[in-house]
């Protein structure tokens, strides 16, 4: 997956950590992004572009996206998670699978 095919934008994920419209951090915004976009593709075990062929990507994807990337890039060790989170919650394959 390229940034052009990520349904959601380095700008949006700047929004969502509330930081300033720099370049600062660009390299490590771009991999959380994209880190968190196929995460999020292979829970759901779909495709993104799969979603939405008409550009309307659903609100409740974007959110889990924006959540695990800032999770990715605020935090990135590698904790043990023993809770679902919201991403996961949002991202739930069972909503998923047959849509669209």
């Amino acid at each position: 997956m390229t940034l052009d095919e990520c349904p959601v934008t380095i700008d949006d994920l700047k929004a969502q950590l509330r930081l300033p419209d720099t370049d600062d951090f660009h390299a490590q915004l771009e991999v959380s992004l994209l880190s968190a976009a196929e995460w999020c593709e292979n829970y759901i075990g779909r495709k993104l572009s799969e979603l939405a062929p008409d550009g309307d990507f659903p609100y409740q994807l974007r959110a889990a996206i924006l959540m695990m990337a800032a999770q990715l890039f605020e935090n990135p060790s590698n904790p043990v998670a023993e809770r679902v989170t919201a991403a996961e919650r949002l991202a739930d394959p069972k909503i998923w699978y047959n849509y669209g």
